[in-house]
Order: C-alpha cells, then sequence, then structure tokens
C-alpha cells in the first residue's frame, strides 16, 4: 500500500528508508539501544547484531507480539518462534533466553516456547528436512544454559559441499551464518599458518646466529690454545737449548741454542767450562 503526500512521496517507503539509515552501529557501542543506557549483565545481542539491556527488549517484544502483530499482514506477521529487531527491523527465529533468577516471566513466543501452541510449526517438518543449526546459550561461567533448534525447512547447499565438504542441512538465513563462521575460520586459520610460519623462519634466522657466534667464539679459541701452545714451545726448546751466549762467528753474541748436554750447556760449551775450571 502505498501512501502518496505532497510532493509526489511515498510515505512508507520513506519511513522504510529511514528506519535503516543507521543500521550499522558501532561495534564498541555498550548502550541499550531502547534506553540509551549502559548495558547491565544478562543483555542481549540480536543476530543483527544490536544491543540491547533483557528488561525494555523483552517489554518491547511482549507489547508487540500481544497488541500489534495481529495487526500486521500475514506475509509480515510474526510466528511464535519469531521475534523482530526494534531497532531495525530484522526477523530472527530464535527467541529471547529465559532467565529464573529475572522478574520476567515466562511467555510464548518472546522468551518461551509453548510445544502446545507450536506443534503447527513442526507438521510439515521432520527430521529429515529440517534446519540442523543449533543456537546454543552460555552462562557467565561457560555452562549451556539452554539449545534452541531452527524450525525452518533446510537442505543441503552446493557451496558449502564443495568449498568446505559439509552436507548438512540448513535454512538460507543460517546457511549465511555458516558460510560466515567457515570463512571467519578460514581466515583465522590462514593468519595462525601465517604467524607459525614467521616463528618458524625467526627460529631457523636465531639458530644460524646462534651458530654463527659459536662458530666464532670456537675459532677465537682454537686461536688463543694455539698462541699458548706456541709460546709453551717456546718455552720449550729455551729449556732444552744451551744457554750460553757464542762469543765469536756469525752468530755473537746470540744464545747457542745447541741441544744441551748438562748443566743446561751443549757438550762443547760444558767442555769448555769444566776445561776453564780444571785449569783454574
Amino acid at each position: 500500500m502505498k501512501y502518496i503526500i505532497e510532493g509526489d512521496i511515498d510515505f512508507y517507503k520513506e519511513l522504510l528508508d529511514s528506519s535503516y539509515e543507521n543500521e550499522i552501529i558501532d561495534a564498541d557501542n555498550n548502550c541499550c539501544m531502547i534506553t540509551n543506557m549502559p548495558l547491565q549483565e544478562n543483555f542481549v545481542k540480536l543476530q543483527c547484531g544490536h544491543l540491547f539491556n533483557y528488561g525494555p527488549l523483552f517489554k518491547d517484544l511482549l507489547n508487540y507480539k500481544k497488541k500489534f502483530n495481529n495487526m500486521e499482514q500475514s506475509k509480515y506477521k510474526l510466528k511464535y518462534n519469531e521475534i523482530r529487531c526494534p531497532y531495525c527491523r530484522k526477523i530472527q527465529n530464535e527467541l529471547l533466553p529465559y532467565y529464573d533468577n529475572l522478574s520476567y516471566p515466562k511467555e510464548c513466543g518472546v522468551n518461551y516456547l509453548d510445544p502446545n501452541k507450536s506443534n503447527y510449526i513442526l507438521e510439515c517438518i521432520n527430521e529429515k528436512n529440517q534446519c540442523k543449526y543449533e543456537h546454543v546459550m552460555f552462562d557467565d561461567s561457560g555452562n549451556v544454559l539452554f539449545t534452541q533448534k531452527c524450525f525452518k525447512y533446510g537442505f543441503t547447499h552446493s557451496i558449502l559441499k564443495e568449498k568446505y565438504n559439509l552436507n548438512i542441512n540448513y535454512c538460507y538465513s543460517h546457511k549465511q551464518f555458516i558460510m560466515k563462521e567457515l570463512k571467519e575460520k578460514a581466515k583465522e586459520k590462514i593468519k595462525q599458518d601465517k604467524e607459525k610460519i614467521k616463528q618458524e623462519k625467526l627460529k631457523i634466522k636465531e639458530d644460524l646466529i646462534k651458530a654463527a657466534m659459536e662458530k666464532k667464539n670456537l675459532e677465537k679459541e682454537m686461536k688463543k690454545n694455539a698462541v699458548v701452545k706456541i709460546d709453551e714451545t717456546k718455552i720449550a726448546e729455551n729449556a732444552i737449548t744451551c744457554s750460553e751466549i757464542v762469543k765469536s762467528g756469525q752468530r755473537k753474541g746470540l744464545s747457542c741454542l745447541t741441544k744441551v748436554y748438562k748443566d743446561c750447556l751443549c757438550k762443547r760449551h760444558y767442555n769448555i767450562t769444566n776445561k776453564d775450571i780444571n785449569i783454574s
């Protein structure tokens, strides 16, 4: 239905368009999008990504389903297992969780699904053709609060089978969700593999540097030992050669360096010295 106002403007179209202008919100926004108050414990994040405190969202959904849902056209009317985001009007087939510690009662179609009222949903859907996606809600400690199944028709998707080897029934909306999840996991794996390769290269580089340093230190130590050995050899050579100073000839003034015979003297200088002693 169109409602044309002055200037040939479709009022309902403009109203609908305006509701989506600010649909994308800052991921760091920590305020309830109904009250604009800070988020409290047990806040709710809908599939569209918008955040709400439990109380205001519960009241809004209850009011809408009790008063206005029946006024909608059949194709826009929410089913028992569906709720609509108050901010962007996106419909999701997962209800709010129910908390015993809060003062809000169980309301069918809001935070509770009465099997007696929702059997019609399952009349044409069996285990074979039902979407296999399950929404699991955890508490702050990581314990499972409840698991809620999807009540829509599910079927296999060629892209999931070919690209990710998944031959599981999913409805279209959950197929999109699974695709996004798998892509994020693939990106994370690539990131981890790159980091692993980077760390391995870094380790190889560190090992090469360490090996080079060890080789350098070893060569330094070997040179040091060689110098010490040379000094020891010289000392040993000096200790086993004649210490007498040559008094004539080309080596005049230098040590004799002939092999020691007795008393640090070669045989020649030993005999000369002993001869001089005997003469005196």
